[in-house]
């Protein structure tokens, strides 16, 4: 059967979010018709903020992070949590691809990670089991593509509205075999 999501404004900790709303930040939970939370997005938050968010009683699920000021330091809060989805979208100019590598390590739940500006070396993402990835914008290059041959679990790797050369595609589906790489046309 579908499950129907309700998006909902409720959180575990209702004081935690109250404060975050005040403050002009959201946090947003979706969740199934049994009532466990599917996902949460979080906008307009802080470092402090997010480690007052009780995170690490979620098992499974997906996490959005768009326009914060949460930085590399804050993001480690995300150390131990159950999020088998990542996705860090524009608008947080403070975290690096750096924190993004760091914060996963204690991630082992997550499956699929969409990125949208950190950029560095994917291959350091080679610790994660990571199924999917999805990089974002014009800042993802062939050097940093090249990477990704090192995601030996990946089974989807999709590139939208990146700077990636057709050459370096064709080398990355050959190290890749078994990884469908898609690059939607525009």
């Amino acid at each position: 059967t579908m499950l129907v999501l309700m998006l909902l404004t409720l959180f575990v900790d209702d004081a935690a979010v109250r404060a975050i709303e005040l403050s002009g930040g959201s946090v947003y939970t979706t969740q199934t018709r049994d009532g466990s939370i599917s996902s949460v997005r979080l906008r307009l938050i802080n470092d402090v903020q997010l480690q007052k968010l009780p995170l690490s009683d979620f098992m499974d699920g997906r996490l959005t992070i768009l326009e914060t000021i949460i930085t590399d330091r804050g993001l480690q809060a995300l150390r131990g949590t159950g999020f088998k989805t990542l996705l860090i979208g524009y608008g947080n100019k403070y975290i690096t691809f750096e924190g993004v590598v760091q914060a996963t390590q204690e991630m082992p739940q997550l499956k699929e990670l969409l990125l949208q500006g950190p950029k560095g070396d994917l291959g350091k993402l080679s610790t994660l089991n990571l199924t999917k990835l999805n990089l974002v914008g014009p800042t993802y290059t062939d050097e940093d593509i090249m990477g990704a041959a090192k995601l030996s679990t990946l089974t989807r790797l999709m590139l939208v509205e990146t700077k990636v050369s057709p050459e370096v595609l064709e080398k990355l589906k050959l190290a890749l075999p078994n990884t469908e790489v898609i690059v939607p046309k525009d």
